[in-house]
């Protein structure tokens, strides 16, 4: 996926990763640095209000993208993670363990309202790729959204 494709803002509809299943409304806006690299804010609300998590991301060699937070708490924090699929108006990414985190996958998409059918398109396309299939059994819509991600 090129890094134009990635521009701009796209909302997680469905994670294998826990964190959003207790948050709400996450999105991540991607923007090109002049440098190169791309700015990465996360936003979404919790019990709290709305949090933002800002980054980094570093293309690599084989394609990866590392990031790197920004944040007094996320200074130390790196996290590498890969585009598994894009398809627009939707998207997959896949990220590794981090000592915060599991490792995982979310099916992003442009719209926060993207249709059942075609996130479980992507869901049973993830299926059928080795680095995801282990996580799309626990594929999850965030908190709030409600319903299932069953792979067409």
């Amino acid at each position: 996926m090129s890094d134009e494709m990635l521009q701009g803002t796209w909302h997680v509809v469905a994670s294998s990763l826990g964190m959003w299943q207790r948050r709400s409304e996450p999105s991540i806006t991607y923007a090109p640095l002049p440098d190169g690299r791309i700015s990465d804010t996360v936003l979404s609300r919790g019990r709290g209000g709305w949090s933002t998590i800002v980054g980094i991301d570093e293309r690599q060699p084989d394609g990866s993208l590392v990031w790197r937070g920004l944040q007094p708490l996320t200074l130390l924090v790196r996290s590498r993670w890969r585009v598994l699929l894009h398809d627009e108006p939707l998207a997959a990414i896949r990220f590794e363990r981090t000592p915060f985190t599991e490792a995982g996958i979310d099916i992003l998409a442009r719209d926060a309202g993207a249709a059942p059918e075609a996130v479980a398109e992507i869901a049973r396309r993830l299926a059928a790729d080795p680095s995801a299939a282990s996580f799309v059994p626990r594929l999850r819509p965030p908190k709030g959204r409600g319903g299932t991600v069953a792979p067409g």
